[in-house]
């Protein structure tokens, strides 16, 4: 199988196979893995209006992202600093990646700041800081790791920094199921009020 791929003025086109395929913004990249024949799509949260200034809730941004991709696709977050309420990844094979830990995600909501629910998950090289609202912290969990059907497995947490969480840094619950292999690597959680792991 061979593939090529160019990008012109916000479209891609993508010639596979003697087929030629047109995405307009803002799709990113396509891949095409010829090994297991599974499409990866990369998108960028600042093409779905996330500002990253640290003042915009970019919220609506985020979950437009992750609601425009399927499974096997990456998330990508440019330098900034992201105000969010919460987060579900509910889909598999889904990395939220930061721009080398020059990305920070304030979070304001309850229970949790990121909830993975989808397996095989990657979340790697940002700093998560829980924010006050209106001068309280709600009791949140930075990261929350659980399922959709009692069973979850390889999900990974890489590169990043957790502090000022009204909960535990990282929480994994089974529900009433498992979870095996969570690769927990490089991950600094401090000044939080439960456990941080």
């Amino acid at each position: 199988n061979s593939y090529s791929l160019s990008f012109i003025k916000r479209s891609i086109f993508l010639s596979f196979n003697n087929n030629r395929y047109v995405f307009e913004s803002p799709v990113l990249i396509f891949t095409f893995n010829s090994a297991s024949g599974k499409e990866v799509l990369t998108v960028n949260v600042k093409d779905f209006g996330a500002k990253g200034d640290g003042t915009t809730d970019d919220t609506e941004a985020f979950r437009a992202a992750i609601a425009s991709v399927s499974n096997r696709s990456t998330i990508e977050m440019g330098k900034g600093v992201y105000i969010i309420e919460n987060l579900v990844i509910d889909k598999d094979r889904i990395t939220l990646k930061g721009e080398s830990k020059s990305v920070a995600i304030k979070t304001y909501g309850s229970e949790y700041g990121i909830k993975v629910t989808g397996e095989s998950c990657n979340l790697q090289d940002f700093d998560m800081v829980q924010q006050d609202v209106d001068g309280t912290m709600n009791n949140a969990h930075a990261i929350l790791l659980t399922s959709k059907d009692g069973n979850n497995h390889n999900i990974k947490v890489d590169n990043i920094d957790i502090s000022y969480y009204n909960g535990d840094g990282i929480r994994a619950e089974a529900n009433n199921g498992s979870m095996y292999l969570i690769n927990i690597s490089r991950v600094k959680v401090y000044d939080v009020t439960g456990n941080g792991i």
